[in-house]
């Protein structure tokens, strides 16, 4: 049979209405049908290039013709079509979902033999550029000459090249065809069109589709976080050879992450810098390059990310993640990404497109005439796993081996090399991220985050009291055991995260404090000979002062009310005290030789009222919450605090009713009142059954509640709509919420909150934190009403503290102490007057030290390095001093590198810091 005609039947009048919109079967049946019939079997038969006709209105002339019809007008055929057709020899195909199923019928049709499936598959990527290109200058406003060239010319001679086996002559007169689209494209628009590939991978992955992955795919970029890639170097296949020589050929680029994806708005900046500088040890050690692009594949972008890569040595990023959530995209593909710290890093700013959707290619030409009309560095990211991905993509690759009509493949490092910076800054706030954590985690999404941050402050204070150790008595074993400890601080920074292990080992790392606790105490006693006193320590590692209640001193008899002692109670017989410890300091307590005075103060308790010197809490008889809680001046209700459980989305709660309210501890130096109840709902079925006890300390701004509930119903799917919370009220609706990001304290406005240190609500006047006490997840209710998560469907913790902070100056501070351990020393021999004394003391309570170590040089201490974070927003002068004299000290970004020296004077180190400025000290002591 020979053939007159090879057309697809559409229903549009022109490329102007061409169907693009199409996705799924439709899409993919569409593309078949158009490149199938610019098979060369079929062009040299016919002896002219493919066409289309409308669906509704085909040629009246029918006799040798094969026509296809994609999956979405099959509908839109007249029925005596088929048998018109059959009647005059020719062929309709009808729903093709792939390229064999219509050329096999029609070549079988030609009675025709096999031609070179490479040379196939170019021509029919000659037939899908053709398409895009017709589309493209269309969508750029303008049409082709194509038609009017010798390109039809050309590639009927290259078809029947193809057909006598004449590969290099076919070659030279397809690149004709490849040139003349490249000319039509550039005549209207000569811009480059930079496409990028990015390759996810897992451990799943690292062997053949890695391995097919790097052979098929000219230009790579690899997203790998550190543990993938110390997965791979530790595989015995061919994919890290693979690797490690397309990296070395240029054709590869590995785009750094961290060493494991955790969720990073949860966590402290000590913790992602750790993850972040361990990913590019593991990633340099592999690939034999060090990444200096960054992007993750899971959920995990916050504005603390652009200064922290920066200090890191990245100097650009995906602005991207593919496993759900919600992040802002820019109205440039590439610009400069500012976030916390007035530090900003290049970026590509909008989410790739779906590399294994076929509706990514028909729609091809609409996004790139998007880009190259609205960007000024026109760019499309293609995403997918290794090793799968759409055919049509692999069609657009083979496209680009012979022109750049519709864009060329790069590295990310060739991309940034090559393009300018278009003078543009996008800087998003926290709220514009939303993270799926809370829907995707299977278990525990809530005590994870608890976990997390009581061994993060527990690990910290047992590494610092190590570190003060050292500098105090520089010895070999006390070297041996701060290196211990610091490994052990840094493998938790990989590690720790939604790890049970970590948790298990929380009673021997307690012990293990308590033992450096104690032979730091015994170093620092002021007191040299034994006596028969009795004398406890209260040690603070910590970077900031920490007012500390000892409810169970054990002295025989209380000390003086007088520095570093703030409150006690002689009559109660646990002795119990308030104690002010200085930042990285130490307060020696004495038993007093006779009963000390307990002075005058407010009482702490008066029915079911809480109070101190600085608030008043009431507690609900009816329900068991926290009715009101005010100062002095205004007496205003600050807040209120109730149980509930949340039904579903519709909003419904349940009621907490009260069996009891009742008086649970009284002395001179804290109160408490337990309630005890039920949550009920309306048909008064029991959902919980509830306990809280409010505590109230003096000396202290912030009122403790421990919670425990025992439900009786579990809650829905839908974490975010069905779930138990403590509930928060306030009276103001113009107030307005801060909340803890990564050591940096931000504005929110948004409707749900990640803050596992604290929320500030302030309203102009007066500031009221609810220290969340690890709890990750918040629901802001309308304009004063907050939920803070409690238990979820998965959840297993059931006892939970929080605590309610009164005009705190410094939240963070208060918010850690919240969950950092006690360190208490007892027993020690003394006959003094209660002593307290600091090692090291930062004057700027904006600026927290978020880790430091000894400075070791050949096994000895010449002095600290610091990192430190400004959390306010507000710049300012610091000074540190430390019990040695310093001799010199630089500021270093993270990888020790000078940025600037500091002024050392009168024993002091001063140097300036700039709004939520991440940097590190490096300080040298006087010989």
């Amino acid at each position: 049979m020979s053939l007159q005609e090879a057309a697809i039947l559409l229903g549009c009048h022109g490329f102007d209405d061409f169907p693009v919109h199409h996705e799924g079967e439709a899409a993919e049946s569409l593309l078949a049908s158009w490149t199938a019939l610019w098979h060369p079997q079929l062009i040299a038969a016919i002896g002219k290039m493919p066409t289309w006709h409308r669906v509704d209105d085909p040629p009246s002339e029918r006799c040798g013709c094969l026509w296809v019809v994609p999956t979405p007008y099959a509908n839109d055929l007249e029925p005596s079509l088929v048998n018109d057709l059959t009647a005059q020899d020719s062929l309709l195909i009808e729903s093709p979902q792939e390229r064999d199923s219509i050329l096999k019928p029609a070549l079988a049709k030609l009675n025709a033999g096999p031609s070179p499936p490479a040379l196939a598959d170019d021509f029919m990527a000659l037939g899908y550029a053709y398409l895009q290109v017709e589309l493209l200058t269309r969508q750029m406003r303008y049409s082709t000459t194509v038609e009017e060239t010798s390109f039809e010319q050309n590639l009927v001679a290259a078809a029947r090249l193809a057909m006598n086996g004449e590969e290099i002559a076919t070659r030279e007169k397809l690149q004709s065809c490849f040139d003349f689209l490249a000319q039509e494209r550039d005549h209207y628009y000569a811009v480059d069109v930079f496409l990028i590939d990015i390759t996810l991978l897992d451990a799943s992955l690292l062997g053949d589709p890695l391995l097919s992955q790097l052979q098929t795919i000219a230009k790579s970029n690899l997203i790998m976080s550190g543990e993938v890639a110390d997965q791979l170097a530790a595989t015995t296949g061919d994919s890290l050879s693979a690797l490690q020589a397309a990296v070395a050929d240029q054709n590869a680029s590995i785009i750094g992450g961290d060493y494991r994806e955790l969720p990073l708005s949860l966590l402290s900046i000590e913790t992602l810098r750790a993850q972040i500088s361990r990913s590019v040890q593991a990633l340099e050690a592999t690939a034999g390059v060090r990444p200096t692009v960054y992007a993750r594949r899971q959920f995990g972008l916050t504005p603390s990310l652009p200064q922290l890569l920066n200090k890191l040595g990245y100097r650009a990023a995906l602005h991207a993640t593919f496993d759900g959530g919600q992040f802002p995209e820019a109205t440039q593909s590439k610009s400069r990404w500012e976030g916390n710290g007035q530090v900003s890093i290049d970026a590509i700013l909008r989410a790739p497109l779906d590399a294994t959707n076929a509706a990514t290619f028909l729609s091809l030409a609409s996004s790139i005439s998007d880009s190259m009309d609205m960007d000024h560095v026109a760019t499309r990211c293609f995403t997918h796993w290794a090793g799968q991905t759409s055919p049509w993509y692999r069609e657009l690759q083979r496209i680009t081996q012979y022109t750049h009509a519709l864009g060329r493949f790069v590295t990310l490092e060739e991309y940034f090399d090559e393009t300018y910076d278009p003078g543009m800054h996008e800087r998003f706030t926290a709220d514009q991220y939303r993270s799926p954590r809370l829907t995707q985690c299977p278990t525990d999404p809530i005590s994870s985050s608890i976990n997390y941050w009581r061994q993060e402050l527990l690990l910290q204070s047992l590494v610092s009291c190590s570190g003060l150790q050292l500098i105090i008595d520089d010895q070999p074993e006390q070297r041996d055991q701060y290196k211990e400890y610091q490994k052990l601080a840094e493998r938790f920074a990989l590690t720790g995260f939604d790890n049970p292990e970590w948790q298990d080992q929380e009673p021997e790392l307690q012990l293990a404090l308590e033992k450096v606790a104690h032979q730091l105490a015994t170093q620092l006693n002021p007191v040299q000979v034994a006596t028969t006193a009795d004398r406890l320590a209260i040690v603070n590692p910590l970077g900031f002062p920490r007012r500390t209640a000892v409810l169970n001193a054990g002295l025989s008899h209380c000390p003086p009310i007088k520095p570093p002692v703030y409150a006690s109670d002689e009559k109660d017989a646990e002795r119990p005290m308030v104690v002010d410890t200085p930042s990285m300091g130490i307060a020696f307590i004495d038993s007093a030789k006779t009963a000390s005075s307990p002075g005058k103060s407010p009482e702490l308790l008066e029915e079911t009222t809480l109070r101190n010197e600085f608030f008043e809490a009431c507690i609900d008889t009816q329900t068991g919450g926290l009715r009101t809680i005010r100062d002095y001046s205004t007496r205003g209700n600050r807040l209120s605090q109730q149980l509930a459980f949340r039904f579903d989305r519709h909003g419904g709660y349940t009621h907490m009713v009260a069996d009891s309210v009742q008086t649970v501890c009284v002395n001179r130096v804290q109160a408490a009142i337990e309630s005890r109840g039920k949550l009920i709902d309306d048909a008064k079925e029991v959902i919980a059954e509830f306990s809280q006890t409010f505590r109230v300390i003096r000396g202290s701004r912030v009122l403790e509640v421990e919670t425990e509930l025992q439900p009786t119903r579990s809650a829905a799917d839908d974490r975010w709509n069905s779930y138990f919370a403590s509930r928060f009220a306030w009276s103001n609706e113009a107030a307005e919420l801060d909340r803890a990001l990564n050591g940096i304290r931000c504005p929110s406005t948004g409707k749900r909150l990640e803050a596992p240190l604290f929320i500030q609500i302030d309203d102009g006047q007066q500031q009221t934190a609810i220290l969340t006490g690890g709890l990750p997840y918040h629901r802001k209710m309308g304009m004063r009403m907050l939920d803070s998560l409690l238990i979820v469907k998965g959840e297993s913790q059931r006892k939970f503290k929080f605590g309610i902070g009164i005009d705190l100056k410094h939240p963070f501070r208060e918010s850690q102490a919240l969950l950092a351990p006690d360190i208490i020393v007892p027993d020690l021999n003394g006959d003094h007057a209660s002593i307290s004394s600091w090692l090291m003391h930062i004057d700027a309570k904006h600026v927290q030290i978020i880790s430091w170590e000894p400075w070791l040089e050949q096994d000895r201490v010449v002095g600290i390095r610091l990192r430190l974070c400004e959390s306010e927003g507000r710049p300012g002068q610091v000074q540190i001093s430390a019990f040695r004299s310093f001799d010199s000290a630089r500021k270093t970004d993270f990888q020790q590198q000078t940025l600037t020296q500091c002024e050392v004077k009168d024993d002091k180190l001063r140097f300036q810091i700039s709004p939520h400025e991440l940097t590190e000290i490096e300080a040298r002591f006087q010989a």
